[in-house]
């Protein structure tokens, strides 16, 4: 019985990594191998930053922050969530997909269950599309939602939709994002010790 479920659960497994691979809608890195912050989109050679990433950004601090990366077009975040959930029969621009639980997990949670993201739409005009885990729904980015936000406006819970033109590796420059060398954490921690020792030996 043990057996029967465990290989129930293992073809169950493939079967979802396998519909989600055949979107051409990829897992992918940005700074370190294994950390799965970014998204590669096969069909269209973008790679996408997480947008847990960009939440609470402006649309310009977005842009300055992570340097080699650009705005996302309204076309293109059409591509994406035509190639992530498919064909959608929405009601007032909201649609539903168990593939929405998916897209949380691939783009990462801007608030609590939801992964949103803010865009420009042809008309210049600043628009969120996402996803809500809880509900299975999936807000599109449809030029008539009524899911408008101001250009300049930072929302805490919404990250912003930015791109990379290819994929991400590990040999070319990152984006502008500072992160410690081993050997500069390894020789502050000493230093950290050294000063901790001296001001023991002063109070003994």
């Amino acid at each position: 019985m043990k057996f029967k479920f465990l290989k129930a659960t293992f073809v169950g497994l493939i079967l979802t990594v396998s519909s989600f691979a055949n979107s051409g809608v990829i897992q992918s890195d940005f700074l370190t191998i294994g950390d799965e912050l970014a998204v590669y989109d096969e069909s269209t050679n973008l790679t996408w930053l997480d947008l847990s990433l960009t939440r609470g950004l402006s649309y310009e601090q977005a842009i300055s922050t992570y340097s080699k990366f650009r705005h996302a077009t309204h076309t293109e975040v059409t591509t994406l969530f035509t190639n992530f959930f498919g064909i959608l029969e929405t009601t007032n621009e909201i649609g539903s997909s168990s593939k929405a639980t998916d897209f949380v997990d691939v783009f990462g949670p801007t608030f609590a269950e939801l992964s949103l993201g803010r865009f420009y739409d042809d008309d210049n005009i600043s628009r969120i599309a996402g996803a809500y885990f809880t509900f299975s729904h999936v807000y599109t980015p449809d030029p008539g939602s009524h899911w408008v936000g101001i250009e300049d406006e930072v929302e805490s819970s919404v990250g912003i939709y930015i791109v990379y033109d290819g994929s991400l590796t590990f040999n070319e420059p990152q984006p502008d994002v500072s992160i410690p060398e081993p050997s500069t954490l390894a020789i502050f921690a000493l230093g950290m010790i050294g000063l901790a020792s001296r001001r023991f030996k002063k109070q003994s």
